[in-house]
């Protein structure tokens, strides 16, 4: 093991050096979505690089000079050596959004086609619905990939114009957005007072979705991220937890946890009753499973109190539940047993 001076000073520089927006890695993709499951055709896509043609490699070489040119500081992407037409960004929830805080991420394939067509993505999902454009099984909804039919035809794919970066931005803008709720065709471009109550009541059901999708990618990083993945939650742990706990209080609408003073419930119409009993039930099933994940992430998770004694409350109450339901079954056999006895010494007929 080499312990020079310089080696050392390498391995500090690479600890302040911040994580690059854009890179392209040696990385095994075995478990890119679109090197293990079966495509939108039914045809699996092999692990092997295929025959990429000239034109397509000078396409992918101009989005990945876009890429690493001009993504903003919470999005993230990673290119592949032996398979230079798939790729995986990852979307930091944005501060002001029910998904703030939260890791997203989409894997994307560059099809022989393109530009023509617009690249296929897919988001890691792991079970949750979190926004009405991107559904439980990855699909994402969005004009842009022409998934969507959108308000015109100017939102749609266009091959002269239209790159991966608008895809990214556009999925962090329009879909992880402030009132996702609206995202509903039904809604869109309406903002009036009498969905407010329902637009807040879908954030916190989409906080509680998104903190489950925290444990997920804690407990299993796409390969690639790993190192990322526990930095990002090792930094914001604690604003994770901390956000939680105001959210049950009912001291912040969910989504404004860190914002000015504005975000206070009196502001918001729809939340001046406080949490719903779902958000907050939903809250002490998510909390012991983000401490320990966060935890092993490095993250400070030190004592909290309402949320904390709340669970710890739960707990008690599940256990003694569980000792009068045993207690209960108790006195049930003793009684069946004490009446056979009876009748045997002929105490009871």
């Amino acid at each position: 093991m080499d312990h020079s001076p310089s080696s050392s000073r390498d391995r500090v520089a690479a600890e302040i050096l911040p994580t690059p927006r854009f890179d392209v890695i040696s990385e095994d993709p075995s478990d890119h979505q679109f090197t293990n499951s079966s495509s939108s055709t039914a045809k699996k896509i092999p692990l092997s690089a295929p025959k990429v043609s000239r034109e397509l490699q000078k396409h992918i070489a101009h989005e990945w000079k876009l890429l690493a040119e001009n993504l903003p500081e919470t999005i993230f992407a990673r290119a592949y050596e032996t398979r230079i037409d798939l790729l995986r960004a990852a979307i930091i929830g944005a501060a002001g959004t029910p998904y703030h805080d939260g890791l997203f991420f989409f894997d994307v394939v560059f099809p022989p086609g393109y530009p023509a067509c617009p690249p296929k993505v897919h988001y890691r999902s792991y079970g949750y619905q979190i926004n009405p454009n991107l559904y439980h099984t990855g699909k994402v909804c969005l004009s842009l990939l022409n998934t969507w039919f959108g308000r015109n035809s100017s939102e749609r794919w266009d091959p002269k114009t239209s790159t991966m970066l608008q895809i990214l931005l556009s999925l962090q803008a329009l879909v992880l957005n402030e009132w996702p709720y609206f995202n509903e065709p039904a809604f869109i471009g309406s903002r009036r007072d009498p969905f407010h109550k329902k637009a807040y009541a879908y954030n916190g059901e989409v906080f509680l979705l998104s903190c489950q999708t925290m444990t997920h990618v804690m407990s299993r990083p796409p390969k690639g991220f790993e190192s990322f993945v526990k930095d990002h939650f090792r930094d914001r742990g604690h604003v994770i937890l901390a956000a939680c706990e105001a959210y049950f209080s009912g001291r912040v609408p969910v989504g404004r946890f860190g914002l000015s003073e504005a975000g206070t419930t009196t502001s918001f119409p729809g939340m001046r009753r406080g949490p719903s009993e779902k958000l907050r039930s939903g809250l002490v099933h998510v909390y012991p499973f983000l401490v320990k994940w966060l935890g092993y992430c490095g993250a400070e998770v030190g004592p909290r109190r309402v949320l904390k004694a709340r669970v710890e409350n739960e707990d008690n109450m599940d256990q003694a539940k569980d000792k009068v339901r045993k207690d209960g079954k108790i006195k049930v056999v003793l009684g069946r047993v004490l009446g056979k006895f009876k009748r045997i010494i002929g105490l009871k007929k």
